[in-house]
């Protein structure tokens, strides 16, 4: 964490060179530095960027994780993380483009997975953020941009080669 720095009088973030913008409450739910590859994975994959993913986002891949590694023993894998989530976009105006994408249990998949109590008293979390630098392994930090659903057929893509 040594070279952040806070975001002293800005209304918005704003991407500088190689800068990564930090919401304060991704830490809350798990997020970490280095950016682990799976969540690097998943937003090459999506062609998302990590500002387009709120903090329940970043807890369901946290959780994800954590059960692949520690329960299963095994690497996360994205075919059976597809298999429990889906990547929506977040419908309304253009202009919020900051949590714009969000990950959700597919439809039948809320008993079949782990309970994660998720927090929907996330209202301001988009108006806390700093600024550090990024490392040799950069993550998408295209502030400007808007996910749009099934662009790139989110529903039906299948491996990847990050998987392997």
């Amino acid at each position: 964490m040594a070279g952040w720095h806070p975001a002293h009088g800005e209304s918005f973030p704003t991407h500088r060179g190689n800068e990564l913008v930090v919401f304060e409450d991704y830490f809350y739910r798990g997020f970490g530095v280095l950016i682990h590859p799976f969540l690097r994975g998943l937003i090459d994959y999506y062609e998302i960027s990590l500002y387009n993913l709120g903090p329940n986002s970043i807890l369901h891949v946290s959780v994800f994780i954590h059960f692949c590694e520690a329960y299963l023993g095994i690497l996360p894998h994205f075919d059976l993380f597809r298999h429990f989530f889906c990547l929506k976009a977040r419908g309304g105006s253009r202009s919020r483009i900051v949590g714009h994408a969000y990950l959700q249990l597919w439809d039948g998949m809320v008993g079949q997975y782990i309970a994660t109590p998720l927090n929907t008293n996330v209202k301001y979390w988009a108006q806390r953020w700093f600024y550090m630098p990024q490392g040799e392994h950069h993550v998408a930090c295209d502030i400007d941009q808007i996910p749009v659903s099934n662009a790139h057929g989110w529903r039906d893509l299948v491996s990847m080669e990050w998987n392997k």
